[in-house]
C-alpha cells in the first residue's frame, strides 16, 4: 500500500476510535477541528549540495508551504494530517563551443521535496483560551525530485522517496473560527543515496499560517 494511504488510514482510525469531546459552550475554546495553510522558510541542515550536468548545486534555504487538518479528540490532544513542501532553483549562463561555433548556454537546476505526515498534537497551555501553545510530532513519507539541464548535454533527473520525521512547537491565537499560527519545526528526511552519495533534505522551518477552527 502506498505510504500516503497508510497515513490517511491511520488518521481515519484515530478519528473513529476517538470521536472528540463535545464543543465548549459559547465563550470557550473547545476546538474539535483545525484546518490551516501557510508559508515560511526551510533552512537546510546541512546545506544541500549536489553535482549535476549543470554544475554544482548548493542551496541553504528554500521557500516552504504547508497545509494541515487536525482533529482534537480531547481539549489538549489531537491527531492530524500535514503536507509540507519546499523547493529551490538555480540558473546560470555560460557558453558552449561546437566546432568553430560558440553559442550561449543555459544551466538550470530545480529541487522539489514533498512530505506527507500523520501528526500527534498536544496543547500544554491555553487549551480553552484565545491563545494556545502547542507541540507536535509527526511521521510520514518524503519524496525528492531533482532535474538539471544544460545546453548541449542530456538532462539529469533524480527521484527518491523515503521517510520523514517532524517535531515542532507553535503559538496559535484567535479562538474559534479565523485565527493565525506561528511556529518552528524540524523536519528530518531519510532519502537514501544517489550516485553513491547520501541525499539529505532535512532542515529547520519557520512559518506563519492562517487557520480556521470549529
Amino acid at each position: 500500500m502506498n505510504g500516503r494511504w497508510i497515513i490517511v488510514a491511520f488518521a481515519m482510525a484515530a478519528m473513529t476510535v476517538f470521536p472528540g469531546e463535545p464543543r465548549a459552550q459559547e465563550g470557550g475554546g473547545g476546538q474539535n477541528v483545525v484546518i490551516g495553510a501557510g508559508f515560511g522558510s526551510h533552512a537546510f541542515t546541512p546545506s544541500h549540495h549536489t553535482e549535476t550536468v549543470a554544475g554544482n548545486f548548493n542551496v541553504s534555504a528554500a521557500l516552504m508551504t504547508q497545509a494541515y487538518a487536525e482533529w482534537y479528540v480531547f481539549s489538549t490532544l489531537g491527531f492530524g494530517l500535514r503536507f509540507v513542501s519546499f523547493g529551490a532553483g538555480q540558473t546560470s549562463s555560460g557558453s558552449v563551443t561546437v566546432g568553430s561555433t560558440t553559442a550561449s548556454a543555459s544551466n538550470n537546476v530545480d529541487v522539489a521535496v514533498s512530505n506527507f505526515l500523520a501528526t500527534v498534537n498536544w496543547i500544554p497551555l491555553g487549551a480553552e483560551g484565545y491563545a494556545r501553545l502547542g507541540v507536535l510530532a509527526g511521521l510520514g513519507v518524503s519524496e525528492y525530485s531533482l532535474t538539471a539541464s544544460s545546453t548541449g548535454l542530456p538532462s539529469d533527473s533524480v527521484k527518491l522517496s523515503g521517510t520523514a520525521v517532524l517535531a515542532g512547537a507553535y503559538v496559535d491565537w484567535g479562538g474559534d473560527e479565523f485565527g493565525a499560527r506561528f511556529g518552528i519545526q524540524q523536519l528530518t528526511t531519510n532519502l537514501g543515496e544517489s550516485g553513491g552519495k547520501k541525499v539529505d533534505a532535512s532542515g529547520r522551518e519557520f512559518y506563519l499560517d492562517l487557520r480556521w477552527a470549529f
